[in-house]
């Protein structure tokens, strides 16, 4: 006791400090063998090695005064001399372990900021690149076969061939004399220029969603060739199809010159509109979806061959309630407008799935069947999309389904032009058997369109 005066000190010290911590106050002997752990937020977890024994009975005092009990004596003295040589070591292993948990903290501090910090900057980094981008415009061209250039875009005659709700399309006249091109055979192109909408879309996003629009690639689906990106302008430049669009060869307009289609043409035009529509659906994992299936967006070239149009337009033109005012915004133009009577199209929701009309549905690829069910019920019939009973409010799908339930007669429903082609009943028959299976109010019931496809090429097989 003697040689170690400081030894009961030590001990009434940890004992204040443990009742601090509201722990019963205890005979307190140490061991490397159990852990109290405490948290001190700063430096994460911090361990003390210490064991609390269980309270122990006080010893009896010793019978005989007059002769203590040396080995009870020596055991205490060599006890006292392990408490004041351990307390200094466990002390010693406590500050480095707290010094090795506060320095992780503030390691791991000190990254999360600087990861915070380089997150920022490459927003900010890109923030530019959209500002700058936006500000002088960009002109990229998708397919390497294309050989015109803004500039000669913005020199060419331009021709207004439709406006709709996502924007206004010209067919230009470019190559001959201008630009980069001199001397070669004109080409003619179609320009759409997009109305703002309710996107608002900066460069990369813009970039992104186009480039996918580039990548699909069919026979039966107008091609992106280029587009231009600037914050108050944004053009898309497809192939022109000459032959205009199916509503107009269906239903005709005074500058239609295309004769009463056939039979065989109309189940060429329904069935290459399947295998692209199918493609569409099939060529990505991001499972497209079209959104604006009608026969105004199915185009026909000199051939009489079908090209799905407007992919991709639903998603850049997220709603176009603004047109009229982004039209009237961009009245000046560097077109040379020669023709600018063409009434803009008002958004038709007789083509739209039931679910589709639902407020906040988000549209599916079963909603482009049910689209293109009244397409080939237009096809079929020749009567417009909303022609349906009186007063019904269904439109043509409920009309025909009604005719095939009383079992009418099929020339109450079918074109008249198609009446003398007699041979072809059994075929018109199969065709609208197709078209009510997709126009199916229960989407679940809807076939996919790879099915729809297959289906109209065995009927072609057949004739």
């Amino acid at each position: 006791m003697k040689n170690h005066p400081d030894s009961r000190k030590l001990d009434l010290g940890f004992v204040e400090f443990l009742s601090r911590l509201q722990l019963p106050p205890r005979e307190v002997h140490y061991s490397s063998s159990n852990f109290i752990f405490f948290f001190f937020k700063p430096l994460c977890t911090l361990v003390l090695p210490l064991q609390l024994l269980a309270e122990n009975p006080q010893k009896p005092s010793n019978p005989n005064p007059s002769s203590p009990n040396r080995g009870d004596e020596e055991r205490e003295e060599e006890e006292e001399s392990s408490v004041s040589v351990t307390v200094p070591i466990i002390s010693g292993i406590s500050v480095v372990i707290g010094a090795v948990f506060l320095s992780v903290w503030l390691f791991r501090r000190k990254w999360r900021w600087t990861a915070g910090e380089g997150k920022t900057g490459k927003k900010k980094v890109e923030s530019d690149v959209d500002e700058e981008e936006g500000q002088k415009g960009k002109f990229v061209v998708m397919d390497e076969g294309f050989n015109l250039e803004l500039e000669d875009l913005l020199r060419a005659s331009a021709y207004v061939v439709g406006k709709s709700r996502s924007g206004i399309v010209y067919r230009v006249v470019a190559g001959s004399g201008t630009g980069k091109v001199s001397g070669v055979p004109a080409t003619v192109v179609a320009v759409r220029r997009l109305s703002e909408g309710d996107a608002t879309w900066r460069f990369k996003e813009f970039e992104s969603e186009v480039e996918a629009i580039g990548r699909v690639h069919h026979p039966n689906i107008v091609r992106l060739r280029a587009y231009y990106y600037a914050n108050d302008e944004k053009l898309l430049v497809t192939d022109f199809i000459r032959n205009g669009s199916l509503y107009t060869a269906l239903h005709g307009v005074p500058s239609n010159s295309l004769p009463p289609l056939s039979w065989a043409t109309r189940l060429k035009i329904a069935q290459g509109a399947a295998r692209g529509l199918m493609y569409l659906h099939e060529c990505s994992p991001r499972k497209y979806v079209h959104g604006n299936i009608k026969s105004t967006k199915i185009l026909l070239d000199e051939e009489l061959q079908p090209y799905i149009s407007g992919f991709g337009l639903t998603r850049l033109i997220s709603g176009s309630s603004k047109f009229a005012t982004s039209a009237s915004r961009k009245q000046n133009t560097n077109f040379s407008l020669v023709n600018s009577g063409v009434k803009i199209s008002s958004p038709s929701t007789i083509y739209l799935a039931p679910e589709a009309r639902l407020h906040g549905c988000k549209f599916s690829q079963k909603c482009d069947v049910y689209s293109f069910g009244i397409v080939l019920l237009e096809i079929l019939t020749g009567k417009l999309p909303d022609e349906g009973p009186e007063n019904d409010g269904k439109g043509l799908e409920s009309l025909v389904r009604k005719a095939f339930k009383e079992e009418r007669p099929l020339s109450e429903i079918i074109d008249p032009a198609l009446m003398h082609e007699v041979h072809a009943k059994k075929q018109v028959v199969a065709a609208f058997h197709i078209a009510l299976n997709c126009t199916e109010l229960d989407p679940e019931v809807r076939p996919r369109m790879r099915t729809v496809s297959e289906s109209l090429d065995r009927i072609k097989s057949h004739g």
